[in-house]
């Protein structure tokens, strides 16, 4: 049969290039896909992947030119070289974590995904060369069709891609048949085709996405810009303000479905970055060509390049730097349509001239009722917390709220003080259960914190805890409260909690970071997995066993370490994955790929070193995030 996979390999898969188009063969271990959509399975391996056919020429083509453009790239910043490629070809692979997170925080993640301008740019400069050089229709039709086709290759068919490609498709049809078509009825044959072809694009919030920008930009944007001009305001301007604005508002019911926020930074962001991204994806496109004839010319164009991309990078680091940018949305469809009734609401009143000064008297008004009072509605915790993953640096501090100033800890970080402080904020004066997931110091050295001013009941601790400065300081701390070791399978229920112990053991293990005690937590209808430090070992041998690893939220083993096992991240399942990692850490956590496992898989990554105090709230929508940053 014919179906769609998902392979996580090991081994040598990262001394091979693989190209699209290629048949492989590996033998692993299959489990089911828990991912929204239509894969059948996912498929771990330790095996060699064995090539058995080459990719086609127009493959190895693209691949070559992709390649051009990372290394004519090479000599730039680490920041500029990174997002050149994203901007022009859709090559994340060098992307740096902290412009990823700039632009996501910022709204401009959509920058990275090629989509309709980049099309409307290569396919543009096609036909107006063949119009100037006098071709036929029917010739200009078929060099249009050939660019989009090329363009399609080298940027490889994500969801904005075809998209885009679809309509272009639609609109060199209709000019060669000269039968001009309007972009709402090309809009929704492009997705009828589309979900015709590849039904597991209903799935893709890329795809709902690109089309609900698209829808934005067909409806509003232009209505807009010339309603900007009829008040006087230069078309440039109008437009940069109307495109980013009417693209932003077609988004966001999904994104807050999505993401359980609003983003009020994208607008002005956009709006800033407008002007650098067609000389940023020209030059770049340029620059990828000029690779296959010369590697020098290439530089130096890329180099041109580089200033426009700077100037994306500074709009992206200076919208993310401002607090308050994202809105807190409840997540869930419910309240996803009740945005959409908000909007067409606020845009009904934005007709009038008298809806338009009524609007601008509430948001000053709200502005001077909140700005003042923000601290008191933003105390932590928020209202119907159910954990709190400390930031604690780099390290390990996990609360499980039990009732009324009592919660479950799971590792104590490397400072008492920060320990001790997270524990404060969140009214925590009796901890009925403590777990040392394993004897390193950053999992145990903040342990006196803990006892700071509060009554622990118990301590459930590695059996062979070894002696030295994590002994001493149970010694020191914890000498008043009961302490057992683990066995796998035992129960623990406190409250609203209960606790599964999966892995605990060292028996055979290599190292105390595979001998973490590993839970599986119950609480108001959630399930978390707490993975201490297990590295591959640990983890494979808990996918083999069969162990209901599957969770709701992974806290993300050893902050985020690439040591892990092919498939373990996508067994887990999980929608929300937290990494405690303390920032500038020295060891590279969290690891590029593990938080492109993550986000391949469908989850929201939060991280200590840029959120400060996670929180997970569990109330009648779901659940949902909160942080103190």
């Amino acid at each position: 049969m014919s179906v769609d996979l998902v392979v996580f390999a090991s081994g040598n898969v990262e001394s091979i290039r693989l190209l699209p188009g290629q048949d492989i063969v590996v033998k692993g271990r299959l489990a089911a896909s828990n991912r929204l959509g239509l894969e059948a399975a996912v498929l771990s391996t330790h095996d060699r992947v064995v090539v058995v056919s080459g990719p086609s020429w127009w493959q190895t083509a693209a691949g070559e030119l992709r390649s051009g453009l990372r290394e004519a790239s090479s000599g730039l910043p680490p920041a500029v070289a990174g997002l050149l490629p994203g901007l022009a070809i859709g090559d994340t692979s060098e992307l740096t974590f902290e412009v990823d997170d700039d632009f996501r925080d910022t709204g401009m993640t959509h920058l990275l995904a090629v989509s309709g301008s980049n099309l409307a740019i290569v396919v543009g400069a096609v036909l107006l060369l063949t119009r100037a050089a006098r071709a036929p229709v029917w010739l200009t039709v078929v060099v249009g069709m050939v660019a989009i086709l090329g363009f399609v290759i080298l940027v490889r068919p994500s969801p904005s891609v075809l998209r885009a490609a679809a309509m272009g498709v639609i609109g060199l049809l209709a000019l060669g048949t000269g039968r001009p078509t309007a972009a709402i009825p090309a809009l929704s044959a492009t997705v009828v085709v589309l979900l015709w072809w590849e039904p597991g694009l209903a799935f893709d919030l890329g795809f709902g996405l690109s089309v609900s920008a698209t829808l934005g930009l067909v409806v509003f944007a232009s209505r807009w810009t010339e309603a900007g001009r009829r008040r006087g305001v230069p078309r440039l301007v109008a437009a940069a303000i109307a495109v980013p604005a009417a693209a932003q508002l077609a988004v966001s019911p999904l994104l807050a479905a999505a993401d359980g926020g609003i983003n009020i930074i994208a607008v002005p962001a956009n709006a800033l970055a407008a002007v650098a991204v067609p000389p940023a994806a020209i030059l770049g496109v340029v620059a990828t060509v000029a690779s296959a004839v010369s590697m020098e010319v290439a530089t130096v164009i890329a180099w041109l390049a580089s200033w426009p991309v700077r100037w994306l990078i500074v709009v992206a680091e200076t919208g993310a730097a401002i607090p308050g940018g994202v809105v807190s949305w409840p997540a869930g469809p419910g309240w996803s349509l009740f945005l959409v009734v908000v909007v067409l609401a606020l845009l009904l009143v934005l007709r009038k001239r008298r809806g338009r000064r009524l609007l601008v008297l509430v948001v000053v008004a709200l502005c001077l009722l909140v700005i003042p009072t923000r601290s008191w509605w933003s105390a932590w915790p928020p209202p119907g917390w159910v954990m709190v993953v400390c930031d604690v640096g780099q390290g390990d501090a996990v609360v499980l709220s039990v009732g009324q100033g009592e919660a479950i800890v799971v590792d104590t970080g490397p400072d008492p003080e920060l320990m001790d402080g997270c524990l404060d904020r969140l009214g925590v004066r009796r901890v009925p259960l403590l777990v040392i997931t394993h004897a390193h110091m950053d999992h145990v050295g903040g342990l006196s914190g803990v006892y700071s001013g509060r009554e622990v009941g118990g301590i459930l601790v590695p059996g062979d805890l070894p002696a030295g400065e994590a002994e001493d300081r149970f010694a020191e701390a914890a000498s008043a409260s009961r302490r057992w070791g683990p066995s796998v399978g035992d129960g623990f229920t406190v409250g609203e909690v209960t606790l599964s112990v999966l892995s605990g053991s060292s028996a055979g293990l290599d190292g105390p970071n595979n001998a973490s005690i590993v839970l599986r937590a119950e609480t108001h209808g959630v399930s978390v997995l707490l993975t201490g430090d297990i590295e591959e070992e640990t983890q494979q041998r808990l996918l083999a066993d069969g162990s209901g690893i599957a969770a709701d939220v992974l806290k993300v083993p050893h902050h985020g370490s690439a040591n892990g096992a092919p498939g373990f991240i996508e067994a887990v399942g999980a929608s929300l994955a937290v990494i405690s990692v303390g920032e500038d850490n020295g060891y590279g956590h969290p690891h590029r790929s593990i938080v492109d496992r993550l986000k391949r898989g469908g989850a929201r990554v939060e991280r200590t070193d840029r959120s400060g105090d996670i929180a997970l709230v569990v109330g009648k929508e779901g659940m949902s995030v909160a942080t103190t940053s």
